[in-house]
């Protein structure tokens, strides 16, 4: 089975390249991210959708009721097989174990030999849950945390009392115990936390909290704010500087945890958290050096489908969706014009047209500047396929 699943990806990613070169899709994405509801049981501070500052820029109640049916998930899975995509990622404007059917999505999507991700608060599993999880083979859980202490949490998370960061702990402890009783090495789970001007000192503490419950991994961004809502949570510039001082010293801790905790957590994103503060710094956008020095690619490796059906190109094209799939299939969106015209726009290196202004949050910004989610996978894709890619600069 092993064997048969890496042939299959090695066929899958081929087909991927070879559609970046000859400039137009050739199979569908390696990776789809699906916003399976848009409920949530958390009041994250700087969320896009439900932070009780955004006030009248919050996500209408109409729109937080929407969710993705499983008949229609259903319809969806058997689609993917048949376009090959390797990875469901389950998320969205809310939290996924919000979904009522959420057990049956997760065992649907390993049935078909897929990829299950999933991003999760982690406040509504139980041992029962947890467990299952385990049993499917579930796996990757990127869990968002933001805090280093129960204090911190109450602080990023305004509808949630102090003692559910106990809670998180408890059951990231039990996660571990019951991949090690199961001989299971699934799900890898990354405790992810976004950094602001609240939670901006507890970068290290993060890092041991993440070590303490024997994480697989830890990763860090900085906060994308809502202009004129929640630029308050922004970095300041005696924040940016002792971060930095921090993030160069980190190695040593790393090392002094690794032997405390005896574990072998890995610390990712601190040098792109590194060279966001610096852009941030010199008054550039956190990502204004980093997206121009390469292609987007994310027009042949992924798409998102949000909770209320529209299908967008890049986690942040919300605002230019390119189809939705209570209207026609997903087959349809992926090779249709919309999608190519955001390929065609975007598959080049200086991320400052009109265009770009329509990517993210803020629509005076040129959004893929502002941060983009993408980069990571754009830049794996870059290293790989660069050596088959003839030219210097602009494509």
């Amino acid at each position: 089975m092993e064997i048969k699943t890496c042939i299959k990806n090695l066929k899958q990613y081929s087909l991927v390249f070879l559609g970046i070169l000859l400039k137009k899709p050739i199979t569908g994405p390696l990776s789809v991210q699906i916003d399976l509801t848009n409920q949530c049981n958390n009041e994250c501070i700087a969320c896009w959708c439900r932070s009780p500052f955004l006030k009248e820029l919050a996500m209408p109640r109409k729109e937080v009721e929407k969710s993705i049916p499983f008949s229609k998930f259903k319809e969806l899975i058997e689609e993917f097989s048949r376009m090959g995509v390797r990875e469901v990622y389950l998320t969205g404007g809310g939290e996924p174990f919000m979904h009522p059917e959420i057990m049956k999505i997760i065992e649907l999507i390993k049935k078909k030999s897929m990829r299950c991700s999933m991003s999760t608060n982690f406040t509504l599993l139980d041992k029962a849950k947890i467990k299952r999880l385990v049993e499917l083979g579930a796996d990757e859980m990127n869990i968002s945390v933001w805090a280093s202490n129960p204090k911190s949490y109450a602080r990023t998370h305004l509808n949630q009392k102090a003692e559910q960061f106990a809670k998180i702990k408890t059951n990231l402890e039990f996660l571990n115990k019951t991949k090690i009783e199961m001989k299971k090495t699934k799900p890898f789970v990354n405790i992810h936390n976004v950094i602001l001007s609240l939670n901006a000192d507890e970068i290290e503490e993060m890092i041991e909290f993440a070590f303490e419950v024997d994480a697989d991994s830890v990763d860090f961004t900085p906060v994308d704010t809502i202009p004129g809502k929640t630029d308050f949570l922004k970095l300041n510039k005696k924040q940016c500087s002792e971060i930095l001082k921090k993030l160069s010293q980190i190695n040593e801790k790393i090392d002094f945890m690794r032997k405390k905790f005896k574990c072998n957590t890995q610390v990712k994103g601190v040098d792109l958290l590194g060279t966001r503060i610096k852009n941030t710094l010199s008054s550039k956008k956190y990502d204004d050096l980093l997206v121009d020095a390469l292609p987007c690619y994310a027009g042949w490796t992924f798409a998102r489908i949000m909770a209320d059906g529209n299908v967008i190109p890049c986690l942040k094209a919300h605002r230019i969706p390119s189809g939705n799939i209570f209207n026609e299939n997903f087959r349809s969106i992926w090779y249709g014009k919309k999608e190519n015209f955001f390929r065609k726009q975007t598959f080049v290196y200086e991320k400052a047209g009109s265009f770009f202004k329509q990517i993210g949050n803020d629509p005076a910004s040129f959004g893929c500047r502002k941060g983009c989610d993408n980069i990571e996978m754009n830049a794996a894709i870059h290293k790989f396929i660069g050596t088959f890619l003839f030219f210097k600069r602009r494509i």
